[in-house]
């Protein structure tokens, strides 16, 4: 023995001598023993899984051990029932007819859970979006015909009331991985439980500022006057309204572009504006609307901005707001400017 046992033992000794072994057992129980207070099966009953399997099954056998009323079958359940969804329902439909065996399931079904999912591949080369390239009047570049890729139609959204599906940001699967693990959405950073809605998903819509008037003598100041919708702001996509999917290059730098029919100008993310220092100028603010009622202020234009879809070169000016799900909403400002177009929707091809 050492430390405070051994100084217990020297006394007993000192005071009562070596005691037969019934009554010593009897003086360690008293001396080092939960409190006489302490009960068991209310603890075991409590006990609810919080970290790892492992350390819940080191908890639940450490309380289970001190009653040994319990039959197997009592103590199956109530480890079952301490594991917490999804692992109690995994474990109780196999019906282990051991603590052993349900202890095995729990920690399997763990394991389980944190393998990746296999993600389907991004569509090779033959299955890649082309666009013939005899739009004069917007492109500054070679005339062969770029390579657009798309492939995101509406049917890979998951669909939210009233016709709107969910444009996600991809999770690779070591983010799943992680938010099954801790229970998490896989869009917020929620709790996931049954009915859950995401509470940030929401549409945006773009209005002329009401508080400011507008300035006759400028040109960009009629221009922020008219009203623009967007259907793509913060990754939402809406079926009723047609877009695309492309990939387009400023700079050095590849990035996430959706066609929007519904949205009149020419978006880009804050962020991703400021990272490729573009040039920018201010114009007349215009009040965003947003579904919930609240409104952001847009004045901050970035023009001339240099965009390479392909082998097709355009240069457009576009609004810096926050977007999530995409680097770039290119609107009616830019597919205008291609002139007569042919888009078929439901294949994901656009000709001009």
């Amino acid at each position: 023995m050492t430390g405070p046992a051994q100084m217990w033992y020297l006394r007993l000794e000192l005071n009562t001598g070596a005691p037969p072994w019934r009554s010593f057992v009897r003086l360690v129980q008293q001396r080092f023993g939960p409190p006489m207070t302490d009960s068991p099966l209310g603890a075991l009953k409590l006990l609810q899984r919080t970290t790892t399997v492992d350390e819940y099954c080191e908890q639940f056998m450490s309380l289970a051990c001190r009653d040994a009323e319990l039959s197997e079958t009592q103590q199956i359940h109530l480890f079952t029932t301490g594991l917490r969804n999804p692992l109690q329902i995994d474990v109780a439909l196999r019906r282990p007819a051991t603590l052993n065996e349900a202890i095995s399931l729990a920690r399997a079904y763990k394991q389980r859970l944190l393998l990746p999912e296999i993600q389907p591949p991004w569509p090779n080369q033959s299955s890649a979006y082309r666009l013939p390239t005899n739009a004069a009047s917007a492109a500054t570049g070679a005339s062969s015909a770029p390579a657009l890729v798309g492939g995101d139609s509406a049917s890979s959204k998951a669909a939210l009331p009233g016709g709107i599906a969910a444009g996600r940001r991809r999770l690779n699967p070591t983010e799943m991985a992680q938010r099954r693990a801790a229970d998490l959405c896989y869009n917020c950073d929620e709790k996931f439980v049954y009915g859950h809605k995401c509470k940030k998903l929401f549409i945006l819509e773009v209005a002329p500022e009401e508080d400011e008037p507008a300035e006759e003598q400028e040109p960009e100041a009629q221009l922020e006057d008219a009203a623009i919708s967007l259907h793509a702001l913060t990754g939402i996509r809406a079926t009723t309204y047609h877009t695309m999917k492309i990939w387009v290059e400023v700079g050095s730098k590849r990035l996430t572009a959706l066609l929007d029919s519904s949205s009149t100008h020419n978006f880009i993310d804050l962020d991703v504006a400021e990272e490729l220092h573009l040039p920018s100028k201010q114009r007349a603010t215009m009040r965003v609307t947003v579904g919930n009622g609240d409104h952001v202020a847009c004045s901050t234009v970035y023009t001339d901005v240099r965009l390479l879809v392909g082998c097709t070169r355009f240069v457009v000016d576009c609004y810096a707001m926050p977007i999530d799900g995409y680097d770039l909403v290119l609107g009616v400002g830019f597919l205008g400017a291609l002139g007569p177009i042919l888009w078929d929707f439901g294949e994901q091809t656009l000709c001009f």
